[in-house]
């Protein structure tokens, strides 16, 4: 039985041959992730960066609240804890909704910690206790009368 050789450089050949179409057949792999990466990239971008937009608003939000709540127990002027209540009521809105609270935010001032829901309503622990609010009116309230009681009496 004849032995059928092949030549080296057709060996080579059929090699070079083999490795280009599994080259082509990798390159085509690759690109259809590549395309599916970018497909998910659109989508994630698409429901992140509103996301990203609304906890930017919110912390924002609760910077300018404690800041508020720093001011309204510093202040010593009836006048000035007005203005500070104000400040406090135009950072957070009441929002209506049938869901349950979630918790937006916190934040500690002054030895005393707070928590802001979803709903609007206020939870401060101090060292009185903790308080539940149901909404920044009655927070609001509540932080005068503490001021009014810790006023000093004019004589």
């Amino acid at each position: 039985m004849p032995a059928f050789k092949v030549p080296i450089a057709a060996k080579a050949v059929l090699l070079i041959a083999a490795l280009g179409l599994l080259s082509i057949a990798a390159n085509a792999l690759c690109l259809q992730r590549f395309h599916e990466l970018e497909r998910l990239n659109a989508e994630l971008t698409e429901h992140v960066a509103p996301a990203r937009l609304a906890l930017a608003e919110a912390k924002a939000s609760l910077e300018s609240f404690g800041l508020a709540v720093y001011k309204t127990y510093s202040a010593s002027d009836p006048d000035q804890v007005k203005e500070s209540l104000e400040a406090i009521e135009s950072v957070l809105e009441t929002p209506e909704s049938d869901e349950p609270p979630s918790l937006i935010g916190s934040y500690s001032s002054a030895g005393a910690n707070y928590k802001i829901f979803a709903d609007g309503s206020i939870e401060a622990e101090t060292s009185e206790g903790t308080f539940k609010f149901p909404s920044m009116s009655d927070f609001k309230r509540h932080l005068a009368e503490a001021k009014a009681k810790t006023a000093p009496v004019a004589e």
